[in-house]
């Protein structure tokens, strides 16, 4: 008995489980300690209260592992019902970002920095412009600059998250956009034609950007359907797990009698491994000393759904 008490002390210190407020797990080498005590005594009863005690142990945690999942999908099933309106809200302002890009596209584009209009024949001196702002940006600050303007939109820079790399956003009308394809790495070669030309690119996409959205929103619908057919759903064991609890009762008050009477021979059985054997029947799965396989199903049946 000493044995097994330190033992289960010691199986959950191993484990690491800072969060843990009490110590009565039977598991590992605490298990083999109370088989161990059971054999000594020569009471099978010990024995099957050593083995309900585990089974429930791992039923509890199946249980448990059910509940956080559920209390999961509820949160996701929130998110996903206020999804519609957030894509909703992207979708707009894109809208109305396109708007405004078509209504300040020209046939010839310009660039326009601080009031100075740069087109075609510029783009020298406008190459200068923007690497003079480029060189201001330092990586020890998070500020971006302003570089100009172009096809209605505000370009700035700031640092990128590589040192050295720098990171061009656009500003319209519903707030800042940026992406990996606007920044540049040390080392990569800038001119000026190929930074107008990944600003049209990336102006270019707003519409695919609203297909995104709209799919986005399709794909959020149809799980959230799915969520909620799985929601309030309950824990399949159930009356295994409450059965469980019932023989770990019940085997204590017959290990009880057999103290106070030693002539007192106990015809209990558990209802427990009645209802294991039951269920392995109907899945034609043989059930072992441990009733491990009517636990193992219970955990395929458990995640699968969610």
């Amino acid at each position: 008995q000493t044995i097994q008490a330190k033992a289960e002390g010691i199986e959950q210190f191993r484990k690491g489980d800072s969060l843990a407020r009490s110590i009565e797990d039977v598991s590992g080498e605490a298990a083999n300690a109370a088989e161990m005590k059971a054999a000594a005594t020569g009471n099978e009863l010990i024995f099957t209260q050593v083995k309900l005690a585990s089974e429930l142990k791992k039923l509890e945690g199946l249980y448990n592992s059910f509940m956080r999942s559920q209390h999961q999908l509820e949160r996701r099933i929130a998110d996903l019902e206020q999804a519609p309106e957030r894509l909703d809200r992207i979708v707009a302002d894109y809208e109305r970002e396109i708007e405004h890009r078509n209504r300040n596209s020209t046939t010839e584009p310009y660039f326009a920095v601080a009031g100075k209009v740069y087109g075609q024949k510029n783009r020298k001196e406008l190459l200068w412009e923007v690497a003079r702002v480029m060189k201001k940006v330092s990586d020890k600050t998070a500020a971006s600059l302003a570089v100009g303007e172009y096809r209605g939109f505000k370009v700035s820079v700031e640092p990128g998250l590589e040192s050295g790399s720098r990171q061009f956003a656009v500003e319209g009308r519903t707030g800042r956009h940026s992406s990996s394809t606007l920044g540049y790495r040390p080392g990569d070669d800038f001119n000026i034609n190929g930074f107008l030309q990944r600003l049209d690119n990336f102006l270019d996409k707003f519409e695919s950007k609203i297909e995104e959205a709209l799919e986005t929103k399709k794909k959020k619908a149809a799980e959230l359907q799915t969520a909620c057919q799985s929601r309030g759903r309950r824990f399949p064991q159930m009356a295994l797990l409450e059965a469980l609890k019932a023989d770990n009762r019940e085997v204590m008050v017959e290990l009880q009698k057999m103290r106070k009477a030693p002539a007192y021979k106990s015809a209990w059985e558990p209802s427990s491994s009645r209802m294991s054997e039951a269920k392995a029947g109907k899945h034609n799965i043989p059930v072992n000393e441990n009733a491990s396989s009517a636990i193992d199903q219970s955990l395929i049946i458990t995640r699968s759904p969610v």
